[in-house]
């Protein structure tokens, strides 16, 4: 059984028009599955510590502990230590 060259097409197009579609649903997927995480990460503060006012606003700093002493800095991640103030 030989195809014809039209069939041949046919073929093509209906493999290439599956293949949009799966990747389609795989990017919707990526995406709000991407939205989940952001809004888990908002609203159940993940990834803060007590420099940080919130989610959307965080201070950047890294806060560093000694353990010995437990006296605590802070620091941008670009070297350099500054003592933290107390309250």
């Amino acid at each position: 059984m030989t195809l014809t060259d039209e069939e041949i097409r046919q073929v093509g197009k209906q493999l290439t028009q599956g293949a949009c579609l799966q990747l389609s649903r795989i990017l919707v997927a990526f995406l709000v599955l991407l939205m989940i995480i952001h809004w888990a990460r908002d609203h159940f503060d993940i990834g803060l510590d007590d420099t940080d006012f919130n989610g959307r606003n965080r201070s950047g700093l890294i806060l560093h502990i000694d353990h010995k002493t437990g006296i605590e800095y802070l620091s941008d991640g670009r070297g350099g230590l500054i003592q933290r103030a107390r309250q």
